[in-house]
C-alpha cells in the first residue's frame, strides 16, 4: 500500500492563502533522468515554489544547497549519497534548508530511518496526487496527516 498524505494547517494560515504567499526555494535530486525532468516541472509549475538546482546525486544536492540556500532539498532515497547521506549532506552544507524525501521504499524501516534524521516528509514515488502544494504547505508549517493505510510491511 503506498503512503498516502493530506496537508492540515497548523496555523491559521488558510489552505488558500498557500498558493499566493511566499514563494520557496527548492534544490531536487535524483538519478532518473526521467524522473528528474518529472519533478522539475512539476514544482516549478507551482506558484509558491521555484526549482533553483537540481542534481543526480546527494553530493551534488549538497553543492547546490551550499550555493543557492534554498528552503527545501527534495531528495532520492536510492540514488547515489541519498537517504540519510543525502540529508547529513545537505544540511552540513546548508544548515537552514529543509529536507524532504522521494522514494519508491515506503518500508517502515527506511520512512522510520529518514524521519529520525530530520525529514519534513516522505512522499512515495506515484503516490502522491498534489506534491508540490503538499511541500509548499510543508514548508509554510502545515503537519502531514496521513489518510487511511500509509506504510508498506
Amino acid at each position: 500500500m503506498p503512503l498516502s498524505r493530506r496537508c492540515e494547517p497548523e496555523s491559521s494560515l488558510s489552505k488558500n492563502d498557500v498558493t499566493t504567499s511566499k514563494r520557496f526555494d527548492v534544490v531536487i535530486a535524483d538519478d532518473d533522468p526521467s524522473v528528474l525532468d518529472a519533478l522539475r516541472a512539476l514544482l516549478d509549475d507551482h506558484p509558491g515554489l521555484r526549482v533553483v538546482g537540481w542534481a543526480n546525486s546527494g553530493h551534488h544536492a549538497a553543492e547546490l544547497c551550499a550555493r543557492h540556500r534554498p528552503h527545501l532539498a527534495l531528495l532520492d532515497v536510492s540514488m547515489a549519497g541519498g537517504g540519510v547521506e543525502g540529508a547529513e549532506a545537505v544540511r552540513a552544507a546548508s544548515p537552514q534548508t529543509e529536507v524532504a524525501f522521494y522514494t519508491a521504499q515506503s518500508d517502515r524501516r527506511t520512512v522510520a530511518r529518514l524521519h529520525a534524521a530530520g525529514a519534513l516528509g516522505v512522499f512515495a514515488k506515484g503516490a502522491v496526487d498534489d506534491l508540490a502544494g503538499e511541500l509548499h504547505g510543508l514548508l509554510h508549517g502545515f503537519h502531514l496527516i496521513v489518510d487511511g493505510p500509509t506504510l508498506d510491511t
